[in-house]
C-alpha cells in the first residue's frame, strides 16, 4: 500500500518502479478496498463511487477487476466516512438497468440515503456530435452519476454534461468542480474505485494511480520537487 498526503504542491514519486505525478494537497490510499476498509478514516461532504461494474465489455477486454453488486454493501464503509452533517453520494452507474435499479433502491437505501438526481455524461467526438446514435442498441453514447444524500439536500435532478471521452478504457471525466456549488462550504471529497487523483480530493482504490503515470502528462516547467 502506498500513503502519501502533500500540502504544498504537485510531486513526482516513484511507485513501485514507476514514476507519477501527486497533485497538490492530494491524498491517496492504495489496495483492494475490502483491506482498506477498516483504515479509512475522515469525515466527508462527498463521497463518489466508479465501481468497477461486471459487464460483458469489461470481462471481454479484462480492464480491471469486477466487482459484484452485493459485494458493495459490505466493501465501502460509507456511514463511518459521511459527515455527520450531510454527505453527498454520488455513484457512476453503466446504462445496465440492473445496476441502475440496485443503486437507486438498495445501495442508497442501505447507506440510509435518498435518492436525489441523475446526472448524464453523454460522450461526444471533437466536433461536439455524439460518439454514437442514441438509439444504439449495443452500447449507448452515455452514463449515468446517481446522487443520494439526505433529504434536505438540493441538487438538479436532471444535469446534463458532455466531454470527449478518453481513449483508457472507464476514464471518466473529473466532477469537482460540477460539483462544488452542492458540497457544503467547500468540505471534504473523496472518490472510492478510483482510477486518478483530483488536487485536494483522497482517493482510495487499487487503481488510484493508474493515470498519474509520468508518461501521459506534459509538465510546463521541469522544476518540480521530486522524491
Amino acid at each position: 500500500r502506498l500513503q502519501q498526503e502533500l500540502k504544498n504542491g504537485r510531486r513526482l514519486i516513484h511507485f513501485r518502479g514507476q514514476p507519477v505525478w501527486l497533485p497538490a494537497n492530494a491524498r491517496v490510499q492504495i489496495g483492494d478496498i475490502q483491506d482498506l476498509a477498516p483504515f479509512l478514516t475522515g469525515s466527508f461532504d462527498f463521497i463518489l463511487l466508479d465501481p468497477p461494474w461486471a459487464n460483458k465489455s469489461a470481462r471481454r477486454k479484462r480492464a480491471y477487476s469486477m466487482l459484484p453488486r452485493r459485494q458493495l454493501l459490505s466493501s465501502v464503509p460509507l456511514k463511518r466516512l459521511a459527515s455527520p452533517q450531510g454527505c453527498l453520494v454520488a455513484v457512476w452507474c453503466t446504462t445496465n438497468g440492473a445496476h441502475l435499479r440496485f443503486v437507486a433502491r438498495e445501495l442508497l437505501p442501505s447507506w440510509g440515503l435518498t435518492y436525489l438526481a441523475t446526472w448524464y455524461w453523454v460522450k461526444v467526438t471533437k466536433h461536439g456530435e455524439p460518439v454514437r446514435p442514441f438509439d444504439c442498441p449495443h452500447k449507448k453514447p452515455y452514463e449515468f452519476v446517481i446522487f443520494g444524500g439526505p433529504s434536505s439536500l438540493s441538487i438538479p435532478r436532471d444535469k446534463v454534461f458532455v466531454s470527449v471521452p478518453s481513449c483508457i478504457h472507464s476514464h471518466k471525466p473529473p466532477l469537482s468542480e460540477l460539483v462544488r456549488p452542492f458540497v457544503k462550504n467547500g468540505g471534504a471529497c473523496m472518490e472510492v474505485f478510483a482510477r486518478y487523483l483530483v488536487p485536494g480530493w483522497t482517493s482510495v482504490g487499487n487503481e488510484a494511480l493508474k493515470l498519474q503515470h509520468e508518461s501521459l502528462y506534459e509538465p510546463a516547467s521541469s522544476e518540480f520537487p521530486q522524491s
